[in-house]
């Protein structure tokens, strides 16, 4: 059948060459457009980390004051505070847990006629790399021990690791970045998730671009007092001094729950209640809003990575294609 059809095809291209050719390509070009915006919505919307993306959840909690309150979490309520970060990280549920926030350095050269180079990445725990799946190229990550004393350690990007050191293996070498000497352990390999749903509030690129360049321990990053590169929401006055913004309620720590199975989410919640009624004794999250849990799939709608006019392209394209199918059934009958 599909021989009969060829020939049959060839035999119209010969008798009618500008008249198939112009066929073949309107269903071409349909075909392109629609399968495109297809493949980019998939890219945009999957599921990226498939084996774990029901056992890894975000937990938010509303600090915001009560005058405020309109019944509904306002966007500045879409991290935590260092407080309640520190005690979910250290006291949370689930078999690993991590927080992290944004932070952005210069690689201080050892000659003040070399060129200073600029880095964005992250402060986090030793959690971090298996919660994620992270690869390693050279080395591998902190101990728990390093996030306990604040060790003076970093992983780098690869390609942020070649362009510090050069090709090769830099695992050993030091680099100075907050006026202090690091250690560079690892360097991570072939791994940049898009969307970047590890750290989706980021002040490094957005959703889709951007790379985490040098990761350092959580501790080390609050001792060093490195400011937060990337979102950070105030519902009140913060106070002058880095202690006092420590003390604040102004959101801009992330944390992540790994929980070893889709199931744990019912006892992740619970902890999660207890945790925010502890706190409301002691007069804080006065709102007494519902406490949030999401997975990496809802964390994902719920900031919206896939707008609207993304899904209405697809859709348009799908009505181009069936446009141009009208139009070759229209050659055709001509």
């Amino acid at each position: 059948m599909f021989r009969y059809y060829l020939l049959l095809g060839l035999r119209s291209l010969r008798r009618n060459p500008a008249l198939t050719t112009l066929m073949v390509l309107t269903l071409a070009i349909g075909v392109a457009a629609s399968i495109s915006t297809l493949t980019i919505l998939h890219v945009m919307s999957g599921d990226p980390i498939p084996s774990k993306s029901h056992r890894l959840l975000v937990p938010l909690l509303d600090v915001a004051p009560l005058k405020t309150y309109t019944g509904q979490r306002e966007q500045y309520g879409i991290q935590n505070t260092y407080r309640d970060s520190v005690n979910m990280q250290r006291s949370g549920p689930g078999v690993r847990r991590t927080i992290h926030f944004d932070i952005g350095a210069s690689v201080e050269p050892p000659k003040r006629d070399d060129p200073v180079i600029d880095m964005q990445g992250i402060a986090t725990t030793a959690d971090y790399f298996p919660m994620f799946d992270v690869p390693f190229a050279y080395g591998g990550p902190w101990s728990a021990r390093d996030d306990e004393t604040g060790g003076h350690v970093a992983v780098l990007s690869r390609k942020k690791a070649e362009q510090v050191f050069g090709p090769g293996d830099p695992v050993g070498k030091h680099l100075r970045i907050y006026n202090t000497d690091f250690t560079v352990i690892g360097v991570v390999g072939a791994w940049n998730p898009i969307p970047r749903y590890t750290h989706l509030i980021n002040g490094s690129g957005g959703f889709f671009d951007g790379e985490d360049q040098v990761f350092i321990p959580f501790k080390t990053g609050i001792d060093l007092e490195a400011q937060p590169n990337g979102n950070v929401s105030c519902s009140g006055t913060a106070g002058a001094g880095w202690q006092a913004f420590l003390a604040s309620e102004c959101t801009w720590i992330q944390v992540w729950f790994e929980m070893a199975s889709p199931a744990d989410r019912a006892t992740a919640q619970s902890w999660l209640d207890a945790y925010a009624a502890q706190e409301q004794k002691g007069g804080r999250l006065a709102r007494h809003a519902p406490n949030e849990l999401f997975d990496v799939i809802q964390w994902m709608d719920e900031l919206k990575v896939v707008k609207p006019d993304n899904k209405v392209a697809v859709w348009l394209s799908f009505g181009f294609l069936l446009l141009c199918i009208v139009n070759t059934m229209g050659l055709l009958f001509a």
